[in-house]
Parts: structure tokens; C-alpha cells; sequence
């Protein structure tokens, strides 16, 4: 049974309901992750290769000994970089990485990365030859059955949208529907979409991701302390 409370809206909302959809926010990161392990499992990308391969011609990441895929893009305690990048404009994101010096080594400090998942969608729209939404939809949401867990919603998403509020309780815009943060943090669920994934993840044999998921949740490397949880996988 999934509970429920409240309205969409302070003023005229309707009543909230497992088909209402949300902004997931950084939730987006691990439906990356998973369009990164698919990429993997069909020999396009190379963790071990330098991000700097997976890259346009004229964008160049600066080299920090090894700046493997896995220590610069996953979502690890290896991060590379923290930047304050707020444009969802991808020549702005290019000309950042062009004019990017690392000031710290990979696997120094943990350090959340906003800016890696850009680039990751970055890399895997581009490889794709589509943008983020529709490869996540037609790689990821549909096959799991995921159909109110896209970028683009539809009409009748639109009506259903709840709308969220800051800390004063001022209603606030809504993401837009692609940018720089595609990869990162602009993706929409229902709490009946979210439920159905938490299952495929914990029964991923039951899914027809099941490679791709499995792939998503293996540790890839052990922080500082192990077993602390401060662990490398693919989407979290």
C-alpha cells in the first residue's frame, strides 16, 4: 500500500496520489548511472579510457595523472572537481572544461559533483545522437515500464505535476525540459513509478535491465575508509 498526503498546490491543488509527478532532482544520477553501465556493457564506453576520448573535437579536459572515466564522471569519493556551473548551455560547459585546472588529486577528498553528471549526459547523449530524455526514456524508464519517469512530460503529466515551494513558501519554476543538468537532476516521477524501480533494483534478475542494473549497483572502489559506505558505484 503507498500512502499519500496532501495537494498538489497551496492554492486549488488536487489531492495528491501515487500518479502525481515529482521533480526527482538528483535521483536523475542513478538513471545515469544505469545509461552509463549499458554503455559500458556494449562496449561504447571504456571506464579505464580518459574522459578525455569521449569528448568534442576542440574540448579538452585537462590530464591529472590517471583521469580514468570512472574517477571523473561516476558518482564516487574520487570526485574529481566541485565547481559553482549554474549555465545549461553546452558551450558554456565546454568552455569550463577547456579553462579547468584540477586543484586537488583524484581520490584526495570526497567532494559532491553536480558537474560530473553534466558531463555525463553530455558524453552519453552525444554518443547516442539524441538528447538525454530520449535516451533515458527509450533505454531506461520504458523497458522498465517507467512510462510517468521521462524529462519531457506529457499533457497529461502536466496536469498532474505538484508544485514545489521554498523554504519561505514561495512556489518555485519548474526545471527545464533538457539543459547542462539533464543527467543530473531534471528528470520527473510518480511515487508509482519510484516504487516499481526501488523493486526492479532490489530483483534486478526480474527486469530486462538486469545487466545494466547490476552493473549500476557493483562497487567500483573503496574510499578512504572501508566500510563506511563511503563506496564508488556507478549511479549513487
Amino acid at each position: 500500500m503507498l500512502l499519500n498526503y496532501g495537494d498538489t498546490s497551496k492554492d486549488h491543488g488536487q489531492p495528491i496520489t501515487s500518479d502525481t509527478v515529482y521533480e526527482i532532482g538528483s535521483i536523475t544520477k542513478v538513471f545515469t548511472g544505469i545509461l552509463l553501465a549499458q554503455a559500458v556493457s556494449f562496449g561504447i564506453i571504456n571506464l579505464n579510457n580518459p574522459v578525455q576520448k569521449y569528448l568534442p573535437d576542440g574540448v579538452h579536459l585537462a590530464a591529472y595523472k590517471a583521469s580514468q572515466f570512472e574517477w571523473l564522471i561516476c558518482n564516487t569519493p574520487f570526485r574529481f572537481f566541485r565547481a559553482n556551473f549554474a549555465s545549461d548551455n553546452p558551450s558554456d560547459l565546454y568552455q569550463w572544461l577547456n579553462n579547468f585546472q584540477p586543484n586537488r588529486a583524484p581520490g584526495a577528498e570526497y567532494v559532491y559533483s553536480n558537474l560530473g553528471y553534466m558531463v555525463l549526459g553530455d558524453i552519453l547523449s552525444r554518443l547516442s545522437q539524441t538528447d538525454f530524455g530520449s535516451v533515458e526514456f527509450a533505454s531506461v524508464s520504458q523497458p522498465l515500464g517507467l512510462m510517468d519517469t521521462r524529462e519531457v512530460i506529457t499533457s497529461d503529466e502536466q496536469n498532474r505535476m505538484a508544485q514545489g515551494y521554498t523554504y519561505d513558501g514561495s512556489a518555485v519554476s519548474y526545471f527545464p525540459n533538457s539543459g547542462n543538468m539533464s543527467g543530473a537532476g531534471y528528470l520527473r516521477s510518480t511515487l508509482n513509478d519510484m516504487t516499481r524501480f526501488l523493486l526492479d533494483n532490489m530483483q534486478t534478475d526480474s527486469t530486462p535491465l538486469a545487466s545494466s542494473l547490476q552493473l549500476a549497483q557493483t562497487i567500483q572502489a573503496e574510499g578512504r575508509n572501508p566500510g563506511t559506505g563511503n563506496r564508488s558505484r556507478l549511479g549513487n
